[in-house]
């Protein structure tokens, strides 16, 4: 019986970290947006202005963050890892309104 129960125990295990695995390559996803609520807005802007910046370099800043805005906005509210949905609603929501600032 102790081997039939190791036998398991193994099995659950290397299911579990396959599972793992796939979540923490799904959540990487999400990295790229850490610039949004990381650092201090104020200090980027201002080290941004201080370089006197042309306006089509003002531009090309509202236009990055514009389309970092609408990639944030289409993605999809959750998505199915292995046995989980993760519902990323707040999250999004919550991307949303830190692009939003920069703009």
């Amino acid at each position: 019986k102790s081997k039939e129960v190791m036998k398991k125990l193994f099995k659950l295990t290397g299911v579990c970290s396959g599972i793992d695995v796939r979540l923490n390559r799904h959540l990487k996803r999400y990295v790229r947006y850490e610039g949004l609520w990381k650092g201090s807005k104020d200090t980027i802007i201002n080290s941004f202005a201080a370089k006197d910046p042309s306006l089509d370099s003002y531009e090309e800043m509202l236009q990055k963050y514009s389309a970092t805005l609408t990639e944030v906005r289409n993605l999809p509210p959750n998505s199915t890892v292995s046995p989980f949905l993760l519902d990323i609603t707040d999250f999004k929501n919550e991307l949303v309104r830190h692009t939003e600032m920069w703009i």
